[in-house]
């Protein structure tokens, strides 16, 4: 079985080629089926990898030698140990670990530095503590003695504030409260009970807060808590910019004045826009002739209305299917938010048309295979009229054409969202169109490659020539064109220009006789901005083809490279994407049928046709 090398494979299926039934089975051939059983002898690394294996018989008397891993065993504690004089504590007994190491007080009395007090004491406590909670809120307590209720409040926040160890002033959550602190609580407790009995004032008394001796909680004197809140509506319309500015300006213009209470708090809501103003300031007037506000006494905030949020100029959508397009929600350049579409794939790209050329004025089927279509992608053949079109995958799209009478290369246009133009790649042609293949190029030097009707280059730095055995009939009418690109291999141009480096910089199209492979007629592409015909007696000297204005870079963009042969006016014409470029005469017939020879740096020529004309 022949081993196919990978840099040869990679070559048959670059994007635009179609591999030959051989080359598709060499490449198969070159690979191995998961039938076919792989020998031991071809599996790097299988000697060093079994030489690391442990033998089975020494790992089981490993498992099973009871002095394995005897070191590690030994570091262990004994467990008959646990809960014994200088052996640890059993930790998985926690309870014994309190009620048998530990000293606990089960009352509030007893007291002692080195003792902890039990949870139930505890307990005990936080009842008494809730109790008197429970009085300072009450509306029925008499006030008579309040500093007797201070004096109290003060003996048991000295002791709350620090309610750990033997101290009620170190504090922290990981420490355990002593009995004897338990019992200095106890008497601040009953003392504070002691002093709240029988007392009857009452704190509030409707909407006010009583003073003690003239001195309130909050102030001196007595204080309203009935306040009310007004909520006014207005429209943005009212305001001259939508912002605590534009709402400033309103207020100080207000004509009536509005009047807002000591016990009133104001708020403006706009209707439309859900955004809400609320005035800081009561107890006084607002308008033409009173004392004007700022910005500092407003406070702005922006609600969500109360309904549904509609966008403008966007149609209702059902949820039970996929969109055509995507939709996104973006805030434009003044903030406001609105709906954009975005593209749901890349552009099209269009790989093959096929056929790639057809008669004149005739109805026929084509299939355009690429990527990215989608089923309401558009075709357009321009100068052609589509009649219907099938979506079959995201790869192929099939249409029914019918040709114009026009005659050439016509661009094909796609559009899933995005447009796509491929320039030039329909030919509408009375006569028989020859797609170059492979075999056609039998001569060909070591870095060129016959790929299919295209040449490709694989070393830029030589010039890499092809000759190809098919025969050009000088005795009929006939068209020859191709298209170029700049090798991969070669990168980047500069400034658009393909570097300067002699006749062979570019591309050279020569015409030979088909007996002798003499050279008939050469057209040579020349510096940036200009290609000659030359050769023997069968042109004049340098005649042009494309010079100055007329010159095209046919290496940067997609340009159809076309020459047109006149067999009885012995007329050759050049064309660029069909627009005409140049005719000369031939000064005379040729002997013999010609054959084409391409000479090539850095340029891979794709596309090559023959087509005999009527």
């Amino acid at each position: 079985m022949a081993i196919t090398a990978l840099n040869t494979i990679k070559n048959w299926f670059k994007t635009g080629f179609v591999p030959t039934q051989q080359q598709f089975w060499d490449t198969w051939d070159s690979f191995r089926h998961k039938s076919e059983k792989i020998s031991l002898t071809d599996m790097d690394g299988i000697d060093e990898l079994l030489l690391n294996k442990v033998e089975n018989e020494i790992f089981e008397d490993h498992i099973s030698n009871p002095n394995s891993h005897s070191e590690q065993f030994n570091l262990k504690e004994d467990k008959s140990k646990r809960g014994v004089a200088n052996g640890y504590a059993p930790l998985n007994e926690v309870v014994k670990i309190a009620s048998e190491y530990l000293t606990i007080t089960n009352d509030l009395i007893s007291g002692g530095e080195h003792a902890l007090l039990s949870a139930e004491q505890g307990k005990i406590l936080q009842n008494q503590i809730n109790t008197i909670n429970n009085l300072l809120t009450s509306d029925n307590v008499n006030l008579d003695t309040v500093q007797e209720i201070v004096d109290a409040i003060e003996v048991v926040q000295t002791s709350l504030n620090t309610i750990l160890v033997n101290d009620l002033t170190t504090g922290g959550v990981t420490k355990a409260l002593t009995a004897e602190m338990g019992k200095s609580l106890k008497i601040a407790v009953d003392a504070l009970t002691t002093g709240l009995s029988g007392k009857q004032a009452s704190l509030i008394s409707g909407n006010n807060i009583k003073t003690i001796n003239g001195n309130s909680l909050l102030g001196s004197g007595d204080m309203s808590i009935g306040l009310t809140q007004t909520l006014k509506t207005i429209t943005s319309a009212n305001l001259t910019t939508q912002d605590v500015a534009g709402f400033v300006s309103y207020i100080n213009a207000l004509n009536p004045v509005l009047v807002v209470a000591s016990n009133e708090i104001v708020e403006y809501q706009l209707s439309d826009t859900g955004r809400t103003f609320k005035l800081l300031l009561n107890g006084r007037s607002f308008g033409i002739g009173q004392p004007a506000i700022t910005t500092s006494n407003v406070e702005a905030v922006t609600l969500w209305m109360n309904k549904d949020l509609t966008l403008s100029n966007y149609p209702n959508t059902r949820n039970d299917g996929q969109l055509p397009t995507n939709k996104v929600l973006s805030a434009d350049a003044n903030g406001n938010l609105r709906m954009y579409t975005i593209a749901t794939a890349p552009a099209p790209y269009l790989d093959m048309l096929i056929p790639d050329s057809y008669l004149p004025t005739n109805t026929g089927n084509f299939i355009l295979k690429g990527a990215f279509f989608t089923p309401s992608m558009t075709v357009q053949i321009v100068g052609q009229t589509i009649n219907n079109k099938t979506f079959i995958s995201d790869n192929e799209v099939r249409v029914n054409v019918t040709t114009g009478s026009a005659e050439g290369f016509f661009d094909v246009i796609l559009n899933n969202g995005l447009s796509a133009t491929f320039p030039g790649r329909m030919l509408i042609v009375l006569g028989n169109v020859y797609n170059y293949s492979s075999s056609d190029f039998p001569s060909l030097t070591s870095a060129i490659s016959s790929v299919d009707s295209n040449l490709i280059v694989s070393n830029v730095t030589v010039v890499n020539q092809a000759i190809s055995s098919k025969a050009l009939d000088v005795t009929k009418n006939w068209r020859f064109s191709f298209y170029v690109g700049v090798s991969p291999y070669y990168g980047n141009l500069t400034n658009n220009q393909v570097p300067n480096t002699g006749v062979d910089a570019f591309m050279n199209l020569c015409f030979l006789d088909v007996t002798n492979n003499a050279l008939q007629m050469r057209h040579v592409f020349v510096g940036n901005s200009t290609s000659y015909l030359e050769a023997g007696a069968y042109t004049p000297s340098n005649a042009f083809l494309f010079s100055g204005t007329g010159f095209i870079e046919f290496w940067n963009t997609h340009v159809i490279i076309e020459y047109r042969y006149n067999a009885s006016t012995r007329i050759l014409s050049s064309y660029a994407n069909g627009v005409l470029k140049g005719s000369i005469t031939l000064t005379t017939s040729f002997p013999n049928n010609l054959k084409i020879q391409f000479r090539t740096k850095m340029l891979d020529i794709f596309n090559i046709k023959y087509v005999e004309t009527t």
